[in-house]
């Protein structure tokens, strides 16, 4: 997880105990090669929780767990929200997915702009006509601060490099969307991660 000035790292689940030890010898084991061939290969999936949300609450794990049952090489970042988000985005790899909840799908788009990636899933994205209705910007202003807001307005592009890209919504958001979860509002429930693992 990062969070702040730390770095990504691994989710702490099943597939952090394949290492195979090496016993005895010197130099690298045929085990151990396989098992560096295995965890490369292996589809890589960043989990981004929404604003001062974090990736340890148990809605998100469990999206980690059901990641994992995938195949999925499963990434925790913890967005800085002091911070510009211009300021934190982070390269990935082009077979890499990115899953953002609200701002923090926002965020995960202001990275497909930068890298290309396979996939980018906005759940509950603060909608993007947000950043430019004068109204709804000024509240935004309000709750996150203007330096915040300025920096996503000037970041923000009508393209991204995402190979796929999927919306999705809470039916009580009253928002489009490519998939609407039913008997949700904006909030990540275990509705809203069945979904989201159909797509993996």
């Amino acid at each position: 997880m990062l969070s702040g000035k730390r770095s990504p790292r691994v989710s702490k689940g099943a597939n952090s105990d394949l290492s195979p030890e090496i016993s005895g010898g010197q130099g690298i084991s045929l085990a151990r090669l396989f098992y560096y061939h295995y965890i490369i290969s292996m589809k890589k999936l960043f989990i981004i929780p929404g604003w001062r949300e974090s990736s340890q609450y148990k809605i998100y794990q469990s999206l980690g767990k059901l990641a994992e049952k995938k195949g999925y090489k499963v990434v925790f970042y913890d967005v800085d929200w002091e911070k510009s988000l211009s300021s934190q985005i982070f390269p990935v790899q082009k077979d890499t997915a990115l899953f953002g909840f609200s701002l923090g799908a926002v965020f995960a788009r202001l990275v497909a702009q930068d890298y290309k990636c396979r996939q980018i899933i906005l759940a509950s994205m603060t909608p993007l006509h947000s950043f430019k209705d004068e109204q709804i910007k000024k509240e935004l202003v309000t709750l996150l601060g203007k330096a915040f807001i300025e920096d996503i307005c000037k970041k923000l592009k009508s393209k991204h490099r995402a190979s796929d890209q999927v919306i999705m919504y809470g039916d009580r958001e009253e928002e489009l969307g490519d998939i609407i979860v039913s008997l949700t509002g904006h909030r990540l429930n275990t509705r809203y991660n069945k979904k989201i693992a159909e797509l993996l």
